[in-house]
């Protein structure tokens, strides 16, 4: 990406803006969801190539309509783009219950970015199944320790390193992603920036800790959970390490214990769940990494930068 970039951004300074339009094209592709790129450096360079483009196509000039239809039901979705709009960014969502064929027709003269985002959900065991399957290409080495203290307090020791096939000796700054099982959050303080750890991002579903860099010798974190929502069945979570600036190393693992996963709600309540009383919700775990074969939704998003050319 960045050294593709660097070559449309050569054609566009020498004037030879019709022979970069295929790259222009392909570095569009290359975009995850959000807009970005891999990288930082691959997003900084490539949107400096793209927006000269896009700023070389003129605003004045678009005029385009994009038809988003169904053939096998009423559904029709008309955006258009025009000089009035064309920095706006669109988008139209669309429900679906199993396969949906979409036609999409253009018409009109100017430059655009089509995208079409698929959300789905993968049952969990399949996933954690998955992810097993995956560790022998993994970048780095990555185990877990889970140790329950009391029914209200758990510490998760999370240790990996660099493996020994690896080209480089270490990393730059990696990231080590820790999800949160239901029912639970990081002890506050648990995680200190100090050391090795050089910023920690804590929400209630993940804690990210960013790492000085990780080279061949194992390194071990520990981090205290507490319960703060009684949560029967809990689903597994994931646990992800990475490099920062080069994504592509990494390792992911999904991790649980079987205690979690197997309390029912009576374990709240006493036995036959005679203590529950009115008022008192048991929540079930809503998590899941879980696969179903159809597509719950599909996100369609139109905005006025690149990619189709009339």
């Amino acid at each position: 990406v960045e050294m593709t970039s660097y070559v449309l951004l050569a054609f566009f300074m020498r004037g030879s803006i019709i022979e970069g339009i295929s790259l222009m094209k392909w570095l569009s592709t290359q975009r995850n969801f959000l807009g970005s790129f891999d990288t930082t450096q691959d997003t900084v360079v490539a949107l400096q190539a793209l927006a000269s483009y896009a700023a070389f196509s003129g605003a004045s000039a678009i005029d385009l309509r994009v038809t988003v239809s169904n053939p096998a039901s009423s559904f029709v979705s008309l955006i258009q783009i025009n000089s009035t709009n064309y920095r706006m960014y669109q988008s139209q969502e669309i429900d679906a219950e199993k396969d949906l064929p979409l036609n999409i027709a253009l018409e009109g003269r100017g430059f655009a970015v089509l995208q079409l985002n698929i959300f789905y959900n993968v049952e969990s065991k399949n996933f954690s199944q998955n992810v097993q399957d995956a560790s022998d290409k993994d970048s780095f080495s990555l185990d877990f320790n889970l140790s329950h203290s009391n029914k209200s307090h758990m510490d998760l020791t999370v240790c990996t390193r660099l493996k020994d096939n690896q080209p480089v000796p270490q990393t730059g700054m990696a990231i080590l992603d820790v999800g949160v099982l239901s029912g639970f959050s990081l002890l506050p303080g648990g995680a200190a920036e100090e050391g090795l750890i050089r910023k920690v991002d804590s929400t209630s579903e993940r804690v990210s800790l960013y790492l000085d860099s990780v080279n061949k010798s194992e390194v071990c974190i520990k981090l205290p959970f507490v319960r703060v929502h009684n949560v029967a069945r809990v689903e597994d979570a994931v646990l992800r390490v990475y490099d920062y600036y080069e994504p592509t190393r990494q390792a992911t693992r999904t991790y649980n214990s079987g205690f979690l996963r197997s309390v029912d709600s009576c374990y709240f309540c006493g036995e036959n769940c005679d203590s529950c009383r009115p008022g008192i919700t048991i929540k079930l775990s809503s998590h899941s990494s879980g696969a179903f074969s159809s597509l719950s939704s599909l996100i369609l998003g139109v905005t006025a930068v690149l990619l189709i050319c009339f």
